[in-house]
């Protein structure tokens, strides 16, 4: 018997691909029913009743977007445009309510009746238990309480989140070591990568943006504040002669790297595109500032990276020490130029094809369809009672 659920996830079905949808798409194809609850946007407030009241409303913001998968676009309301007749925690409440009635409608239009409640971020606190969830799963990827502006109230979330799961899935080995105490059940399920979607014989799309550029070096992901853009800034500087591809959605201004002229902005692109883009790189980039939150972090483009073959440079990150032997790690301007030149001459050498199907190698044990298939175990082992610690389930790659 197939599973029902509904994702809360922290990214929209088109935006950036991401883990949530690598999973969520391959239950879908194996049966399952999903509900795919995208982050909200913003609404007037004189829709308040309407979306209160009225099954239409949300009925417009359903769409199927893969067999058994269909997508909800939720709304929410900002305190500003109350004019300050409702207090900051008024709105928020607010907020919950016009979700929960969203997904309680969505869930009727789609006949769930015994869903499971499947969550991301520490604010989905809030809707655990008030959906008749017959499960929780907290697929725990990122340190969110760690985050610039992370509120009290952030961390509490995701504690409870930990504490209440009935099943949980942690992205890293230091994301398992912060929740396990909280929650015994918590096992390590790792990122992954589909290795024969990474096959760059097959990306044919012409790209023209980074065409005749020299030595291409390139990031490809969000452009969020754990972005060492300093350290980016530094290498563009350091060697103008390269072209420093930067592609994927920004936040925030990135002053000292908008500054540089070799820099190439390519905005976001379509997962189908991806690997046109990382083929146009010479040498692939994860360059993270040092923090909390990618100290605990898991990147999936390492994965994505080294299954295209291509050789990489990064920023000292725990999970990235095992994949040492096919890549680099190097901190700070100096050592990240001399890494990147080093791999540029290496690739240049007879020595370069033999590489690159190393690295190919070193992650295709790494599958989305064996994570998928680890989680469903989990959470089957739940609906029949098992859940007990003795069911313990580390992936066979670690």
């Amino acid at each position: 018997m197939g599973f029902e659920i509904v994702c809360l996830s922290p990214t929209r079905w088109r935006q950036l691909w991401q883990r949530p949808q690598q999973v969520l798409s391959r239950m879908a194809a194996l049966g399952h029913r999903i509900l795919y609850v995208d982050p909200p946007t913003v609404g007037s407030r004189k829709d308040v009743s309407r979306y209160l009241h009225e099954q239409s409303a949300w009925d417009l913001r359903l769409r199927e977007r893969l067999p058994n998968l269909t997508t909800l676009e939720p709304v929410r309301f900002m305190q500003g445009s109350f004019a300050g007749r409702l207090r900051r925690d008024e709105v928020a409440d607010l907020n919950t309510l016009v979700r929960l009635v969203g997904l309680r409608r969505a869930m009727e239009r789609l006949g769930f009746t015994e869903p499971v409640l499947w969550v991301y971020l520490p604010e989905a606190a809030r809707f655990a238990g008030r959906l008749g969830e017959s499960m929780l799963v907290y697929d725990c990827v990122d340190m969110f309480p760690a985050f610039p502006g992370a509120t009290p109230e952030k961390a509490r979330g995701a504690e409870e989140l930990a504490r209440r799961a009935d099943v949980m899935f942690c992205a890293s080995r230091s994301l398992l070591a912060v929740n396990q105490p909280l929650n015994p059940r918590a096992e390590l399920v790792p990122n992954a990568v589909d290795v024969d979607f990474f096959d760059l014989s097959l990306a044919t799309r012409p790209l023209p943006v980074l065409a005749d550029r020299g030595p291409v070096v390139g990031f490809l992901g969000a452009i969020y504040e754990w972005v060492d853009t300093g350290l980016l800034a530094g290498v563009a500087t350091g060697r103008p002669d390269w072209t420093i591809a930067m592609v994927g959605p920004v936040a925030g201004e990135h002053a000292a790297l908008r500054g540089c002229p070799n820099v190439v902005w390519c905005g976001p692109v379509e997962y189908t595109d991806v690997p046109a883009y990382i083929g146009a790189m010479d040498v692939c980039l994860i360059p993270f500032a040092a923090s909390e939150v990618t100290y605990h972090s898991n990147p999936i483009k390492v994965y994505e990276y080294l299954a295209a073959g291509k050789p990489v440079v990064a920023t000292p990150l725990p999970e990235l020490e095992q994949f040492a032997d096919v890549l680099t790690l190097a901190a700070g301007v100096e050592a990240t130029v001399s890494a990147i030149d080093a791999c540029l001459r290496e690739e240049a050498t007879a020595a370069g094809p033999a590489l690159r199907g190393k690295r190919r190698e070193a992650v295709r044990r790494h599958h989305w369809d064996q994570r998928v298939a680890q989680m469903l175990a989990a959470m089957e082992d739940h609906r029949k009672g098992v859940g007990a610690l003795a069911h313990h389930r580390v992936p066979a790659d670690h």
